[in-house]
């Protein structure tokens, strides 16, 4: 049994992403298999690299050689350790040059673990664009040309 992020594109096709880095601090690694492919979703002409939770721990994973726009993760990230998210996302967005959106969950777990979201976007220069700690539906435009700008004003890109 792996993890999987499903998505589906502008074309109602059906994607996938199987987590690579399993978690095993909390034993995933005795439930789950751990994926062995990386992959970029295209949606318009965004070129997109979804990760999966414990997966942004690891800037790796992350490093931007597939010359994707926009760096998705989805969590289960808990509120003891939120100011990790919160550090690391924009993190990933300056070393990759991309926009970065996550989404993590709200609540408590069966196991009396507190989640308190967190989700939002970051630009490319590490800039908070949205975020909330409610459950609720945010909705964020991105623009192409200030990050093709960027990267083409500063391309750090080309030294990976």
């Amino acid at each position: 049994m792996v993890q999987s992020f499903v998505f589906v594109n502008g074309n109602q096709e059906i994607q996938f992403y199987n987590k690579r880095k399993l978690f095993t601090y909390a034993q995933e690694d005795k439930t789950f298999t751990a994926g062995n492919t990386f992959e970029i979703w295209q949606l318009k002409d965004w070129k997109i690299k979804p990760l999966i939770c414990y997966e942004l721990r690891f800037p790796e994973l992350s490093r931007n050689t597939q010359n994707y726009d926009v760096l998705l993760y989805v969590a289960n990230w808990p509120e003891r350790r939120i100011i990790h998210w919160d550090k690391l996302l924009p993190a990933r967005a300056i070393e990759n040059v991309s926009y970065v959106i996550a989404c993590n969950r709200i609540g408590e777990d069966g196991n009396k673990v507190n989640y308190n979201g967190h989700s939002g976007a970051w630009d490319f220069m590490g800039n908070e664009i949205i975020s909330s700690e409610k459950d609720e539906i945010l909705t964020v435009e991105f623009s192409k040309k200030p990050l093709i700008d960027w990267r083409e004003k500063f391309p750090v890109l080309g030294d990976i």
